[in-house]
């Protein structure tokens, strides 16, 4: 009936009947849900389709004030415990906290697939529970967002996967803009650098960050300063360099990069493979390659070992070949034929310290191999979900971590070779990236269709939890 009833629970007497029409309510709009603010000042209403809308409790013959331009349809409300802050939440998939103050915007909360039902601060008001349509339940930290997921603004981006070590942003490429785009991971804040180029590293005093850009035979590298936001230009040597930055759809696998040698390792049309200077674009190095299917080569994080691994003639018989570098070049070690009874390489990644490679099949089976260990053979550890996206190792090489088109992120102990969790981030997660630092899992996917490029992207805090 449009009104509010507000009832003296000492007396238990109705003493306040405020109309929730205001100036700027649709006919349309219902009132749905109500909360009070600090000590009780003010009333605080939501509207199924409509703005939320606030009443000085001293002043109960004004109207309904609206606030909250950022939403058109905020149906769930609640207070923070020390009744200083407000939630909402509705069909516009966002949470949103205003203060209850001065109903100013403090920040969005933003990762839902679908309408947010329901949305509530903890006891402590340290954090939110949300829970959307979808059936996604959400636990958001306020005070470091160590679990979240973000949007930037309807652009697709690439992969988010470059992590700097002392501090805690991760810089993607958006194929929308041509341009790199920052992310805090301690607030969820997105900036778009105007840095142009494929991300491939950050050097190792994490002054500059290192993308490549052109077509073909034009290759070049761009220097980017961090903080200067300056850029160095380096042309490649005129050749037919295989993958073009814009094609590739994994940039991650698509440029190795060492940023202890500063060096990026690329493919030509020959299959033969570079060591490049990133400084100078000097070639240092050239591995020959055959007429066999190549996959892109794989750098340790020390830039000491380097593996290449190769389809012979798309027979589904692969040969694994191991470098090693010695006095500044690279030389093979080691060649490993790789048997799995006919099925198909789909994702190989090389553990950090060089000792460790993981394949995953097209029909969904892990493999891990000890390359330490001239006597280790090509071990299956089990299932891995159907259509493997991306496998990650963490820093310390002790947990690979497997995304799959089954919206699942498999964690394995190398240690034990036992999977010891599974987590469900809600979307298709197409690249996964671990922090140097090893406190941060990072991933980016797509919410349902996997023939666009990602635009979601999820973080978890991890240094808080055992192996």
């Amino acid at each position: 009936n449009e009104f509010v009833e507000c009832w003296d629970m000492n007396t238990r007497e109705r003493f306040l009947q405020p109309t929730t029409r205001h100036e700027h309510s649709d006919s349309s709009a219902s009132a749905w849900d109500f909360g009070f603010g600090a000590e009780g000042k003010h009333l605080i209403i939501s509207f199924l389709f409509g703005r939320p809308a606030f009443l000085d409790m001293s002043k109960p013959e004004e109207r309904f004030r609206p606030f909250g331009n950022e939403v058109t349809d905020c149906w769930t409300v609640d207070v923070s415990a020390d009744g200083e802050l407000y939630l909402g939440a509705g069909a516009d998939h966002d949470l949103n906290i205003w203060s209850t103050r001065n109903f100013q915007h403090v920040r969005s909360l933003r990762g839902h697939r679908g309408e947010a039902a329901s949305a509530i601060f903890t006891s402590d008001g340290t954090a939110v529970v949300s829970a959307d349509l979808y059936g996604n339940i959400f636990h958001w930290d306020l005070s470091r967002a160590t679990r979240g997921r973000m949007e930037h603004d309807g652009d697709e981006f690439a992969e988010v996967w470059l992590l700097a070590k002392n501090k805690d942003v991760a810089f993607s490429w958006s194929p929308d803009t041509k341009t790199v785009l920052r992310f805090s991971l301690n607030d969820g804040e997105v900036e778009d650098t105007s840095f142009h180029g494929v991300p491939a590293g950050i050097t190792e005093n994490e002054k500059n960050l290192i993308t490549l850009e052109g077509q073909k035979s034009k290759l070049r590298i761009n220097r980017w300063g961090l903080e200067t936001r300056t850029n160095a230009v380096v042309e490649l040597p005129p050749k037919e360099w295989r993958y073009p930055p814009e094609a590739w759809r994994n940039i991650k696998r698509g440029v190795p990069y060492s940023s202890a040698h500063d060096e990026v390792i690329l493919l030509d049309s020959e299959y033969n493979c570079h060591v490049i200077s990133a400084q100078t674009g000097k070639i240092r190095q050239t591995i020959p390659g055959s007429n066999a299917t190549r996959f892109q080569p794989m750098l340790s994080a020390s830039g000491a070992h380097l593996v290449i691994i190769t389809e012979l003639e798309s027979s589904r018989r692969y040969s694994l070949l191991v470098l090693e570098r010695r006095s500044g070049q690279f030389e093979p070690t080691r060649t490993i034929p790789i048997e799995l009874q006919g099925r198909k390489v789909e994702t190989v990644r090389l553990s950090p310290d060089g000792r460790w490679l993981a394949v995953a099949t097209l029909e969904h089976h892990f493999y891990l191999i000890d390359l330490a260990d001239p006597a280790s053979k090509l071990e299956r550890l089990g299932a891995c979900g159907r259509g493997v996206r991306d496998i990650e190792f963490s820093p310390d090489s002790r947990t690979v971590v497997i995304a799959a088109d089954d919206r699942t992120i498999r964690v394995w102990h190398l240690p034990s070779k036992r999977e010891i969790m599974t987590l469900r981030p809600g979307i298709i997660a197409d690249s996964l990236a671990f922090h140097p630092s090893g406190k941060w899992l990072c991933a980016s996917g797509f919410m349902d269709d996997p023939s666009f490029r990602p635009d979601r992207f999820c973080w978890w805090r991890l240094d808080e939890h055992a192996d």
